[in-house]
């Protein structure tokens, strides 16, 4: 691990914690940087690109965290099904942890300069899911499956940060079974199928 990496993963907890009163802000970071004896130089370069940068760290430093979880979490989970949806709500709980942080993340990151960088976001860690379930697709339905879930996992992202209700687990339950009917209905529909599939392999190639 890099001096730079080290540095990054030792303000990011305080950085999310600090976020959820101040935003994800250069003088937010820079408080909480000097509170821990770093320096303004050094968080410049541990978060080149800001609040923004940081925001995105703080989800891949939770999705690594996830998959450590993820062997003892489907330990007695055998279904491909269920271990993609405890993956997922455990995902979640993470992100509801720190909901306020995160609305204020995603507040940033919904500017146009930005709107890749939450595309991003939510196909990573849909893709992180996938893997940590064992997905070993290599077809088409690599993508609309990871399409599928970033879809579940942005709104009820979104369901935690408007109104940071615990109806969340509700909400998502809801998401999935509109994802299995879409897919028992489209596998009936051969036609329907490739166009399906190459519309988010085109999609997930912008990412």
């Amino acid at each position: 691990m890099t001096q730079r990496e080290e540095l990054r993963k030792k303000l990011i907890g305080p950085f999310a914690q600090a976020a959820a009163f101040d935003g994800w802000t250069k003088s937010m970071m820079l408080s909480e940087a000097q509170s821990l004896g770093v320096s303004a130089a050094a968080v410049r370069v541990a978060f080149p690109g800001g609040g923004a940068e940081a925001f995105m760290f703080w989800h891949e430093h939770d999705d690594a965290e996830l998959l450590r979880e993820a062997p003892n979490l489907l330990a007695d989970e055998a279904s491909t099904t269920k271990r993609v949806t405890l993956l997922t709500q455990r995902r979640l709980e993470m992100l509801a942890n720190h909901g306020e942080a995160h609305r204020r993340g995603a507040a940033l990151l919904s500017v146009p300069t930005h709107l890749p960088n939450m595309a991003k976001l939510f196909a990573n860690m849909s893709d992180n899911i996938w893997h940590a379930a064992g997905d070993q697709s290599t077809d088409m339905s690599y993508y609309s499956k990871r399409a599928l879930l970033g879809y579940i996992l942005k709104t009820t992202s979104m369901r935690i940060a408007t109104d940071g209700s615990a109806d969340w687990h509700a909400f998502m339950q809801r998401r999935f079974g509109e994802v299995m009917h879409l897919g028992k209905w489209a596998s009936k529909l051969p036609s329907f199928g490739a166009p399906l599939d190459a519309f988010f392999k085109k999609m997930a190639a912008r990412r």
